[in-house]
């Protein structure tokens, strides 16, 4: 997707989905296209965006929301594990990661 200035962030369960403003920007228009009266539909569209927020890239870092972190489990100096998946990754507390995946071999 080329040099990226900003990422969308988006709280999940137990991780941080971390994908680019582009993806984020299709998934809008496909929920764009809804009929505003469909209330599971509305439902579906307010999972997704209520928990949602662009995030800058500086440095090489994410500047992610401090709520967003401390919602997965992640506060300062914490370990954390990034899984890819396929346009997007995912950021996982490594301790919540290994009771669901097992433990990591270093």
């Amino acid at each position: 997707y080329g040099e990226e200035t900003e990422v969308t962030v988006s709280v999940q369960e137990n991780y941080l989905l971390v994908y680019p403003v582009v993806v984020s920007s299709k998934i809008a228009e496909k929920y764009d296209a809804y009929d505003e009266n469909d209330k599971e539909k509305r439902a579906s569209q307010r999972a997704v965006f209520m928990e949602e927020e662009d995030c800058e890239i500086k440095s090489g870092k994410i500047l992610c929301p401090m709520r967003f972190r401390k919602k997965v489990g992640l506060n300062n100096g914490d370990e954390a594990v990034i899984v890819g998946t396929n346009r997007s990754f995912e950021v996982w507390p490594r301790g919540l990661f290994e009771e669901v995946y097992g433990v990591i071999e270093s």
